[in-house]
Order: structure tokens, then C-alpha cells, then sequence
């Protein structure tokens, strides 16, 4: 495990080129917390995000624990694409929530997850493995639990909240699998 903090943009680019690129694993999770928003991350851009591809060669999964985040699905999806500077592609997954979250029940989702992908060896890559990950995770929550709060002021339920980018190995597509999720769980 390694550790950075970061508070504005400037921050987030140097954990990335110079505490995550000089590591020996080849094979990352990066956990992102801060403040958010739609089109902020702490005190600087969502955009920001975008520079993971180009310094995160070895990051396969992104969680971002960040409230409003997984409403941009624009930039979710660009932390998944080629970066012509890495020359490599980015993460094959990004987790992230659509509204303003609450702490403890956010948390131990994240902790769920984080549990299940470090449970394999080899983290997955592909399609099915990625989706059984989170199959597996999120199984245990109530899917009608109440986790979050919309911009209008409504409370929202897990099911409502939760995000997933997929982009298996190999192919270079990226998509939204939030609904499939959501239908493997049974939550519909």
C-alpha cells in the first residue's frame, strides 16, 4: 500500500507521476477520497482524472470515494482510455458514486470491494471476472438501503448511487456497466 495526499490538481498529478509510477507491483488499485463534486476533486477538477492513463500504466482498478463523481461518466470513461504518452491504456474499471454520499455506509462498500479484488492473486481483468468481483462485493448490502443524498435534497439508495466502468482487457471498449451489475445482483 502506498499513501499520498493531495489537494488540488498539482496534487494528484504528483502522487501519480512520482508515488505511483516508481512502484514494483504491477498490478494497482487506486483508492481516491476526497471532497467532490460533479466537476471537482478536493479543491481542483474532476479533469484531473483524465491524466491517469498517462501515469498510471499499472493501475488495473480505480475507486473514487468522492461524492457526485460518478455523475461525469465523461470523465469516469477517460480514466480507462489510451494514453499516447504511456502508450498504454488506462484502468480496466472505475467504481465511483453519483451523489453525495454518506460516510460510513460508503466506506464499507469501498471496504467490500477492496476486500474481494485483493482476494485473487491476480486482480481480474476480463468482463466476467471484473462483474463477479462486484457481484460478490455489493451482494451483502441492501440494495434499498439509503447511502446518499441527490442534488434535489432526496435521499438515494445504493442502487441509485453506485457507478461502474468497465474495460476488459484487450478490446478498447469502454462502457457503463451499472445497469448489468445491478441486474446480476438482482437488485431490480
Amino acid at each position: 500500500m502506498y499513501y499520498s495526499n493531495f489537494y488540488d490538481d498539482s496534487g494528484v498529478r504528483k502522487a501519480l507521476k512520482y508515488d505511483l509510477i516508481h512502484t514494483n507491483e504491477d498490478n494497482q488499485i487506486l483508492y481516491a477520497a476526497s471532497h467532490g463534486s460533479k466537476y471537482c476533486l478536493a479543491r481542483g477538477t474532476v479533469f484531473v482524472l483524465k491524466s491517469i492513463p498517462r501515469y498510471g500504466a499499472k493501475i488495473k482498478g480505480v475507486i473514487i470515494r468522492s461524492c457526485w463523481i460518478g455523475a461525469n461518466i465523461r470523465v469516469l470513461e477517460s480514466i480507462c482510455k489510451y494514453s499516447e504518452t504511456s502508450e498504454a491504456y488506462g484502468a480496466n474499471w472505475v467504481f465511483a458514486y453519483k451523489h453525495v454520499i454518506d460516510w460510513m455506509p460508503s466506506t464499507l462498500i469501498d471496504l467490500s470491494i477492496l476486500n474481494e479484488i485483493f482476494s485473487y492473486d491476480i486482480p481480474p481483468y476480463q468482463k466476467e471476472p471484473i462483474l463477479n468481483s462486484f457481484v460478490k462485493a455489493l451482494s451483502i448490502f441492501n440494495p434499498g438501503h439509503e447511502i446518499a443524498t441527490s442534488v434535489r435534497g432526496l435521499r438515494k439508495t445504493i442502487k441509485e448511487t453506485i457507478r461502474l466502468i468497465i474495460r476488459p482487457a484487450g478490446p478498447p471498449t469502454i462502457y457503463d456497466a451499472t445497469i448489468e451489475l445491478i441486474n446480476r445482483l438482482n437488485w431490480d
